[in-house]
């Protein structure tokens, strides 16, 4: 638990609810994105996950921990992420989201081809 990890045990009850509210607040929208057509999808699985970080950040500057230092790449993408908590990619969430998140943009691709490909395949060339 990333709580933990940056502002010790003692904060490993808060830790817990902040998770279950991201999650209560970002599953519904998440199912909702996957089960939507990818013609009305707009964002990716990914975009919903980061969100997910403002809520151990505000058990962390709660309880007064301190930011850490990034790079400013990540500053800059991440800027309302003062503890370095957002995932840049899938990977970053271990090798099951990697795939599922590969599985889900190769899918993604591969339906918005066959839907938008011209049917005439010289007119590609």
């Amino acid at each position: 638990m990333v709580v933990v990890a940056r502002g010790g045990e003692a904060l490993a009850g808060a830790g817990r609810a902040a998770g279950e509210a991201a999650t209560a607040a970002l599953m519904p929208r998440l199912n909702e994105l996957l089960l939507a057509d990818i013609n009305d999808q707009r964002g990716t699985p990914l975009s919903i996950v980061r969100e997910a970080v403002a809520w151990p950040t505000a058990v962390l500057a709660n309880f007064g921990v301190e930011p850490v230092a990034r790079d400013p790449y990540d500053a800059e993408m991440f800027p309302n992420d003062p503890y370095g908590l957002s995932p840049a990619a899938f990977s970053d969430l271990g090798d099951i989201v990697a795939d599922a998140g590969l599985r889900w943009s190769v899918g993604k691709a591969f339906e918005h081809k066959r839907r938008h490909q011209r049917s005439d395949p010289a007119a590609r060339f």
